[in-house]
């Protein structure tokens, strides 16, 4: 079984174009779990007319916690079962059924213990989302925030063969459930932000192995809410890099390129 967990931060259209896209919401091999993070009578009622669970805890929380509620919901009421994956997607990703059948297919196989897909950001499937990356140095952040250049950045151009990684974004991460389990989920530390990279890191530490697979594609709909100097996504991203230097120093030091 693949658990799609999403969780909303007012991306009721998002959710809904993507939902409305599938034929087959819920099925003995997928299911779909929508965590509302602010509350919206059209989402909760659209998810209980197709009874695709639903959850509201009346408190924001950020990206980890959103996510970890779910998974303790699903292993405290034994929903999860050996060989299972976690699928965690942003709302602003659309995914086709045909993909959703790769993916079932991909689960059923059980080689990799966590893996992303290959993003783009245009329906045309002509622009690669950045989010498949190798561990940062701190300079890699530095003049991603102010020249907007990235070199841990994977180029993907030519690769086309399920390929080892370091790390994806929180886009779109696929993990066993074991392995989510093994290294304790999402790090609740983290507001939001670097959460997807510390998840990978502690992978790496542990020997699990992450993987880029070229042949499932999607769209995600990037914001980029972080650029705006004065948001505050800004704060939460700095934060967040801060932590995991703090955290991961000597380790992100020996292992980025």
């Amino acid at each position: 079984m693949i658990h799609f967990i999403l969780v909303s931060h007012g991306h009721d259209d998002y959710i809904l174009n993507l939902l409305k896209g599938i034929g087959v919401l819920n099925s003995q091999d997928y299911k779909f779990y929508i965590k509302d993070n602010l509350g919206s009578s059209a989402l909760k009622n659209y998810c209980f007319e197709r009874e695709i669970p639903y959850f509201f805890s009346g408190v924001p929380k950020g990206f980890s916690a959103n996510n970890n509620e779910i998974v303790n919901y699903l292993r405290n009421n034994n929903f999860v079962k050996q060989g299972d994956y976690y699928i965690f997607l942003n709302p602003d990703v659309i995914i086709t059924e045909k993909s959703i059948m790769e993916l079932v297919y991909i689960h059923k196989q059980n080689k990799y213990d966590l893996f992303s897909i290959d993003l783009y950001t245009d329906e045309k499937y002509i622009n690669r989302d950045p989010s498949i990356r190798s561990f940062p140095k701190i300079g890699d952040f530095i003049s991603s925030f102010l020249f907007n250049v990235n070199k841990s950045v994977v180029d993907r151009s030519k690769i086309t063969q399920p390929t080892k990684v370091d790390w994806f974004a929180g886009s779109f991460i696929a993990i066993k459930c074991n392995v989510f389990e093994a290294i304790g989920g999402f790090d609740e530390s983290y507001f939001m932000y670097c959460e997807d990279l510390d998840l990978c890191l502690r992978a790496h530490k542990k020997g699990f192995k992450a993987y880029y697979l070229p042949s499932i594609k999607a769209i995600h709909f990037t914001q980029h809410q972080n650029r705006n100097i004065l948001n505050r996504h800004l704060v939460w991203h700095i934060k967040s890099i801060f932590l995991l230097y703090f955290k991961n120093f000597r380790y992100l030091n020996k292992y980025s390129r």
